[in-house]
């Protein structure tokens, strides 16, 4: 039985990549937004996952040949809060088209404006929390700002501690809109100690 035919792509140009990426943001943010808080990072050139060559995985037909993870920092500008640094990663193909489907971390600025303020900093946030009657926990609560892909949007984490020993411990967590302030949802979260 003969080998199979090794097969070369041509490598895609990282400045095409960029080039494709900032466009899809810019269309998302608008220009004027994105000179002023989006800052490009990195263009990092894949090859096709070794698990793409398993006959039994499915991939999608773009990890076949190389492509792009374009990165850029968003530097989020918040009330009283030094600004806080988000990540927003890209995936352009080997034809440089931007798989938005791959696009995390930009809001839509053009047509939802109010997912561009963000009026509520970290102490606002705890104190929503506290409103929201957030358990105590064991330590102070910590408060983070993170990208919520099925919001489109960001959101406030407050984390609470609930229980800690040398092996692990759990908490909750209390996810707020980052540009209304309501508060979304509380979940559970657990860590283990090797």
């Amino acid at each position: 039985m003969a080998a199979a035919p090794i097969v070369v792509f041509a490598q895609p140009n990282a400045a095409d990549a960029i080039q494709s990426a900032t466009a899809a943001i810019i269309e998302l943010v608008g220009e004027e937004y994105f000179s002023r808080h989006i800052s490009m990072r990195q263009a990092e050139l894949k090859q096709t996952p070794k698990s793409c060559e398993n006959p039994l995985r499915a991939c999608d037909k773009w990890m076949l040949k190389p492509f792009y993870e374009v990165s850029f920092t968003l530097t989020i500008e918040i009330k009283a809060d030094a600004p806080v640094k988000a990540p927003i990663r890209c995936i352009v193909d080997s034809e440089n088209n931007v798989l938005h489907k791959y696009l995390s971390g930009v809001p839509d600025c053009i047509n939802f404006p109010d997912r561009c303020q963000f009026p509520f900093d970290k102490q606002s946030a705890l104190n929503i929390a506290a409103k929201n009657n957030f358990k105590k926990g064991i330590e102070p609560w910590t408060a983070f700002i993170s990208w919520h892909p099925a919001m489109d949007g960001y959101v406030w984490k407050v984390c609470n501690l609930l229980f800690d020993n040398r092996h692990g411990g759990h908490g909750e967590y209390m996810s707020i809109d980052a540009n209304n302030g309501i508060m979304l949802w509380t979940n559970t979260y657990s860590y283990t100690i090797n």
